[in-house]
């Protein structure tokens, strides 16, 4: 229980530490929202270290590109109700492609085209911010012993499609057990 109790509040202090040089470093009175994604992501990298949700490759891959898509639809469709909604169903249809899926940067499209966001908002507050998030969480897992981030070199949400190798096994037809088990584990296949 004590051992539990330690582990949270170091996560706790680390968090805090991360907010901390990100809000000091991008944060704009303006434009508060605009921190959302990256906050959701401390607790990802924090609380879910060993996910491959928290991986730089998903960290760094569904940031910069849902930002991206973001600002694309806002500059070529506006800022209409239906342009948030293609914005993040096209950035987690590109996450999940690209098997850099981060759940917190669904939110980047949101965000990007309320505020209206230019692309140098994809170098900062979208970039720098991540890349501090990294390097602190990075740090901070040294820190103590136990969990490492990123773990096994960091290749981010490698499972997102799995292999579609004709030498791979065949499950059974789907039942809706399985059906559930896809969508829960955010995956695209046909079980």
């Amino acid at each position: 229980m004590v051992k539990k109790l330690v582990e949270l509040v170091w996560l706790a202090v680390g968090a805090g530490i991360a907010l901390a040089f990100i809000f000091l470093l991008i944060y704009d009175p303006d434009s508060p929202f605009i921190l959302v994604p990256i906050a959701g992501s401390v607790v990802y990298l924090f609380a879910l270290t060993d996910s491959d949700e928290s991986q730089p490759r998903a960290l760094f891959g569904g940031h910069l590109g849902s930002a991206v898509i973001g600002i694309l639809c806002f500059r070529i469709f506006g800022d209409a109700f239906w342009v948030y909604i293609v914005a993040v169903v096209a950035a987690m249809v590109f996450m999940m492609s690209t098997r850099t899926i981060h759940p917190p940067a669904g939110a980047n499209p949101l965000v990007l085209i309320h505020d209206h966001a230019g692309f140098i908002a994809i170098l900062n507050p979208i970039t720098v911010g991540i890349i501090v998030l990294f390097i602190v969480t990075m740090i901070w897992s040294r820190l103590r012993p136990g969990k490492i981030y990123p773990k096994n070199g960091g290749e981010g949400s490698m499972q997102a499609i799995p292999d579609a190798s004709p030498l791979r096994h065949q499950p059974p037809a789907p039942t809706m057990v399985r059906i559930a088990a896809t969508i829960s584990d955010g995956s695209i296949r046909t079980v």
